[in-house]
C-alpha cells in the first residue's frame, strides 16, 4: 500500500484553542482520529483542557515546526489558526501576515515534503465583493479588510501547491459562524447574554442580512472534506460553507426573544448605508462534491447556543 492509498488516521490541527478549532478537535476525536495540536506555549487552552490528555501537543515557540512531522505520520493538516482584526493598525500588520500567510506556507512546504495526503484551510466570505445575489466560489473578489486580503493571498499559495506540487488543498470559505464558546463580544453571544441577563445592548440599525452558520455544521464540513480528499485529485478545491439562507440582525433578535421568552433591551443604531446589505452563500458545490449540508435550522442552532450560555451564566 502506498502513501496515497493510506486512509487518513492522523490529523495535524492548528487553531485548536479557538472557537471553531476547539469544537473541531472534539469532533475529530469522536471520529477516532489521532490528533496533533499545534499551538503556542502561552495559548489559553480553556476550551480544550478536557481534551489535552487525548492528543499530542507541539508548542511552536519552543520547538521547530518540523517536529510534529518528524515524530508522527501526518495524513492531513487542518489549518484554522488565524489572526483576525476587523480594522488593523500598523503594528499589527506583521503578526497578521505571519499568522495568515507565512505559517500556512511553511506548513504547506512541510506537508509536501512529508507526503501528507491533504491540506484543509479555513478562509472567509469577506474575500468576496459586495453582491445583491448569492455568492458562488467564482464570484468576484474584493477583500473587505487586510484580514480578508491576507486570507485570499494565502489561497493563491494553495493554488500553487495544488497545481505545481501535487498537494490536495481544500479551502472552506466560512460565512457568519456562531455557536458555543465564542467570544462574548461577538454578535450572537452579545444578544444572547443581553437576553439572559436583562442588560441593555447596542446594535447597528439591524437590516443587514447575513448567512449565519452553526459551528457544529462547520465542523461537519471539515469531516466531509477529509473524506472528499481520499478520492479527489491533487488541486485547490474551494467550497462555500454557509446555509444558503440570510437573516437580518433584527430577525436574530426576534428569534432569540422567542427562545429566551423575554424582551431584549436593544438600542438600535441609526439607519445608514451598509457596504454589504446582503451576504448569502451558494452552497451547491459543497452539497454536490462534499455531500455536505448543514443539519441545523437557525432556530435549532440558536437554541443549542442559548443552552450553552445559560449553563455558563447559571441562568
Amino acid at each position: 500500500m502506498n502513501s496515497s492509498d493510506r486512509a487518513v488516521k492522523t490529523v495535524l490541527l492548528t487553531g485548536a484553542t479557538g472557537f471553531l478549532g476547539s469544537q473541531l478537535l472534539e469532533a475529530l476525536l469522536r471520529q477516532s482520529y489521532s490528533v496533533v495540536v499545534l499551538k503556542r506555549s502561552c495559548s489559553d487552552t480553556w476550551r480544550i483542557n478536557h481534551l489535552l490528555s487525548q492528543v499530542a501537543v507541539c508548542d511552536t515557540d519552543l520547538y521547530p515546526l518540523s517536529k510534529p512531522f518528524e515524530e508522527n505520520r501526518i495524513d492531513c493538516v487542518i489549518h484554522l489558526a488565524t489572526h483576525y482584526k476587523k480594522k488593523h493598525i500598523l503594528s499589527e500588520v506583521g503578526q497578521m501576515l505571519e499568522s495568515n500567510i507565512t505559517l500556512g506556507v511553511q506548513l504547506l512546504e512541510l506537508a509536501t515534503q512529508n507526503h501528507v495526503k491533504a491540506f484543509l484551510n479555513a478562509s472567509t466570505f469577506f474575500v468576496y465583493a459586495p453582491s445583491n445575489t448569492s455568492l458562488r466560489e467564482d464570484s468576484p473578489k474584493e477583500p473587505y479588510n487586510l484580514y480578508a486580503a491576507s486570507k485570499l493571498a494565502f489561497e493563491s499559495f494553495l493554488d500553487y501547491y495544488g497545481k505545481q506540487r501535487g498537494m490536495n488543498c481544500i479551502t472552506h470559505r466560512i460565512f457568519s459562524p456562531f455557536g458555543p464558546m465564542d467570544q462574548k463580544n461577538k454578535l450572537v453571544p452579545t444578544i444572547i447574554l443581553g437576553a439572559l441577563t436583562g442588560s441593555p445592548i447596542s446594535l447597528s440599525e439591524g437590516s443587514q442580512k447575513l448567512d449565519f452558520i452553526y459551528s457544529g455544521d462547520i465542523c461537519d464540513s471539515f469531516l466531509a472534506s477529509i473524506n472528499y480528499s481520499k478520492t479527489t485529485s491533487p488541486a485547490h478545491h474551494v467550497f462555500n460553507i454557509g446555509t444558503g439562507n440570510a437573516f437580518s440582525i433584527r430577525e436574530i433578535v426576534s428569534i432569540l426573544e422567542e427562545i429566551c421568552e423575554t424582551k431584549i433591551a436593544v438600542k438600535w443604531g441609526e439607519d445608514k448605508e451598509t457596504i454589504r446589505p446582503l451576504v448569502i452563500a451558494d452552497i451547491s458545490r459543497a452539497k454536490k462534491d462534499l455531500l455536505w449540508a448543514p443539519d441545523h435550522t437557525l432556530h435549532s442552532a440558536l437554541t443549542k447556543t442559548v443552552s450553552y450560555y445559560r449553563r455558563q451564566t447559571k441562568i
